[in-house]
């Protein structure tokens, strides 16, 4: 740990701390399985520090991980305190070009997604102590990202003909799950003609595995959520909708001025629209949480079944991501403009 996680300064201790104390304040509420909306309000935290650079965060048996993207590396905190940093910048092993994802499993190992080139993806893994175990370059970009218990890594890729590609620990693709899914099975026949040029665009994807290995897959640009079991077959395909996503549903693509950036995004070379932004299998609670384009958080439960809907009350911006703590606290990430990206905490 000391080798490969140096102490930060008291400066940036002091701002990080926030991160603890602010976690304390909210704990989202917890229906017996009765659909239920539930209001949100936001509490400003992270008051001094360049939240520019947070991208992403993870708590594991009390240590907290701060992926900095901007930063290019991963903070530690333990019992309140800066514990350490792993990464700088650079392309070499052990080194970190814009991380975009982070992963910390069951066995403390952290696995970071990162960038090599201008269109390849690194997979990086390490054990506690920081310690480079393995890592492999995938060629081409990916979306998704998920471990299952055996260490095996989970990457969206729908050019290479399958939902998602499994990859050793050693970087060998074991494994294709999921037939890609045409736009015309979800928007109808008269979007046919669209099948062959939205096929891999409609394809991206948000992947979790769970603690029986299951995988779960929702879409960027499609209202549908999937699951499969560890063999890689459908367990259930079913379609996201709450009534404030509707209008969104109904619109598959964007363009023009009319576009908004933080409504949609353009993947090769289309403007499309956001139907799910982010999401999160919460083990301890067997629950789903999908983070949609309408601005509300959809919790469902083990079964694809919703259960409740969060609904931040907002005084300004759009949320753009969100993380949830050991306590079961939900922090939400604001999208203000291109330059500037602002962490809340809901209470």
């Amino acid at each position: 740990m000391k080798k490969n996680f140096p102490v930060c300064s008291g400066r940036s201790a002091a701002a990080l701390l926030w991160i603890v104390l602010t976690c304390l304040l909210f704990s989202a509420s917890l229906g017996a399985g009765e659909i239920a909306v539930f209001k949100a309000e936001l509490a400003e935290t992270f008051t001094g520090l360049n939240v520019e650079n947070v991208s992403h965060l993870i708590q594991k048996n009390g240590i907290l991980y701060i992926l900095e993207t901007g930063n290019h590396r991963v903070l530690t905190l333990k019992n309140n305190v800066i514990s350490g940093q792993l990464g700088r910048i650079g392309q070499k092993k052990g080194e970190f070009y814009y991380p975009r994802d982070l992963i910390v499993d069951n066995k403390s190992r952290l696995y970071v997604l990162d960038f090599v080139g201008k269109s390849a993806n690194r997979v990086q893994i390490f054990d506690a102590a920081g310690e480079l175990l393995s890592g492999f370059t995938i060629a081409s970009k990916t979306w998704g990202f998920a471990v299952d218990s055996k260490g095996n890594v989970f990457l969206g890729q729908p050019h290479s003909g399958a939902l998602i590609s499994v990859f050793s620990p050693a970087g060998k693709r074991i494994a294709g799950i999921g037939n890609l899914i045409r736009p015309s099975e979800i928007y109808g026949k008269e979007y046919k003609s669209s099948d062959r040029l939205f096929k891999n665009p409609m394809n991206r994807v948000h992947i979790a595995v769970d603690e029986k290995d299951n995988t779960w897959v929702s879409f960027l640009f499609m209202p549908l959520l999937i699951k499969f079991n560890p063999a890689g077959e459908l367990l259930f395909k079913k379609v996201v909708d709450t009534p404030a996503l509707t209008p969104l549903r109904k619109i598959i693509w964007q363009g023009g001025k009319e576009s908004r950036d933080y409504l949609s995004r353009n993947i090769d070379g289309h403007q499309m629209t956001v139907i799910v932004k982010d999401m999160i299998y919460k083990p301890a609670l067997k629950e789903l949480y999908l983070l949609l384009g309408s601005d509300e958080i959809l919790v469902l439960d083990d079964g694809g079944k919703p259960r409740r809907i969060i609904k931040p009350q907002f005084v300004q911006g759009v949320l753009e991501s969100f993380f949830i703590n050991e306590a079961n606290e939900i922090l939400v990430r604001f999208f203000f403009h291109p330059e500037f990206y602002k962490l809340t905490i809901i209470k």
